[in-house]
């Protein structure tokens, strides 16, 4: 009988149906798990016994499944729609570092982040057609298999462990440069292949400067991102209490109370008070609010000098951001008053960190500083316009104009003081530039969506092959 005619029956032939599950780990090597618990082993060591069953792909070969309570749960079969992308929970109970009792026992060394990306099967069967088993046969007999990839961690708790997985057919034998296509998340290493960077020492395809910088108009101009896309820019810059107006591309912040101070002995304090900051993408007179097409949070950075404040909330996205040696820090633990320079530890975490979405590419790549431009009117110029300067060749998009002064955007090259501004067409506009370029700080930019990311940037990338 086969095990389609066993499992048409109500007793599926008076023997259990088992589930298989092959996680694996690395390039070649898998573990092997069951949720079927079938009673004590001999030993305190093998409280539980374990399953054998044929391999897949070499029937000869015998893997041992290790009782780990796992479960699918989302699976369907469709030939049209959006793919299914099931839930692969794990109990995560037993954290022991040795024996073969917990799955955190069955991966040693390796994490659950080290399994995204990596395949994840499940196997189905008749307890009688297990190796050993009265019905046990060469190839052995099971239903289809279901294959899928661990894409992210949905939760971790003390009980469990839950895995996001993809299907394998979405993208299989896609490759780009150095890539397997097959998650959703940027494989290359941070800062891997900057610019300033020993050729030989490079690393993957992250063109990302290594001091976060970008050339403009002849300047460095540092750019820093947070893990949630958010661009932290420095307390120097002018951030008023918003009141009611807004100028584009500027700063405002407003207050935000009733959060919870973690003190430097551990103990919380509630009812504090800190700042929202905020940047106008439109000049539109609106309350600043996360989703708003008006508004952008920001983050501020102070210059670490000696003695410095830390402020450590629940709420971490508030806690206090700093530069030391060209890297922005972010404190973490508790609050406390630090003499001794940021670094890694219990104290700090980097604060300039990629959140490894599309997202966090676009904000480094796709920035778009201001600068300003000092000129012998405005008559003749407009908000869209493209000037070039007649001796540099330097070219530029005109953002704002406020008096004398043009913002511009689109920055390429610097203008020369005295030089004639011509319009994209070859127009002369009648005005002259009264110096060059000057930079406006760092956070003062917005996405320029036209501007090529590297490799066509990263969406669905996880393994770095």
């Amino acid at each position: 009988m086969s095990i389609g005619a066993d499992l048409q029956q109500l007793n599926s032939g008076q023997s259990p149906y088992i589930e298989l599950f092959e996680i694996q780990v690395n390039d070649t090597d898998y573990i092997y798990i069951t949720n079927y618990i079938e009673g004590f082993g001999s030993s305190p060591e093998a409280q539980f016994n374990t399953l054998q069953f044929r391999d897949y792909d070499s029937p000869s070969t015998v893997r041992e499944y290790f009782p780990v309570p796992a479960q699918f749960d989302g699976i369907e079969h469709k030939s049209e729609g959006q793919f299914p992308q099931p839930s692969f929970t794990v109990a995560n109970i037993l954290r022991t570092s040795s024996g073969n009792d917990s799955l955190q026992a069955l991966l040693g060394s390796v994490s659950y982040e080290d399994l995204l990306g990596r395949k994840v099967i499940r196997r189905r069967t008749l307890k009688k057609y297990l190796f050993g088993e009265s019905e046990d046969s060469n190839p052995p007999v099971e239903l289809p298999r279901d294959v899928y990839y661990l894409d992210r961690i949905e939760n971790e708790t003390p009980q469990f462990v839950t895995f996001t997985t993809v299907l394998p057919i979405d993208f299989t034998g896609v490759f780009l440069p150095r890539r397997n296509i097959i998650g959703n998340r940027c494989p290359w290493k941070y800062q891997g292949a900057g610019s300033d960077i020993n050729t030989w020492e490079r690393q993957g395809g992250c063109m990302w400067r290594a001091d976060s910088a970008i050339n403009v108009a002849g300047n460095d101009v540092y750019i820093y991102v947070n893990e949630d896309d958010e661009y932290i820019i420095s307390s120097s810059v002018s951030t008023p209490t918003y009141s009611g107006s807004a100028t584009i591309n500027n700063f405002y912040k407003t207050t935000q109370n009733n959060l919870t101070k973690i003190e430097s002995d551990g103990t919380l304090t509630t009812g504090q008070s800190s700042f929202n900051y905020w940047q106008s993408l439109t000049g539109t007179a609106s309350t600043p609010t996360d989703g708003s097409n008006d508004w952008r949070r920001v983050r501020t950075y102070d210059t670490f000098s000696g003695s410095e404040t830390m402020n450590v909330y629940t709420d971490d996205s508030y806690n206090s951001y700093y530069l030391s040696g060209g890297t922005v820090w972010k404190a973490i633990s508790r609050s406390q008053v630090s003499s001794e320079a940021p670094s890694y530890g219990p104290l700090w975490e980097r604060g300039d960190k990629c959140g490894k979405r599309l997202n966090s590419c676009k904000a480094r790549f796709q920035v778009n500083p201001v600068g300003s431009l000092n000129t012998s009117g405005t008559s003749g110029l407009s908000v869209g316009d493209t000037i070039i300067g007649q001796t540099s060749g330097s070219e530029a998009r005109v953002n704002r104009i406020s008096g004398s002064t043009i913002y511009l955007v689109n920055i390429t090259g610097d203008f020369d003081s005295g030089e004639g501004l011509v319009s994209d067409d070859g127009d002369y506009t009648g005005q002259t530039a009264s110096g060059s370029i000057t930079t406006i700080p760092a956070a003062h930019n917005s996405a320029q969506e036209y501007k090529v990311l590297p490799f066509g940037s990263f969406p669905t990338a996880r393994v770095f092959q």
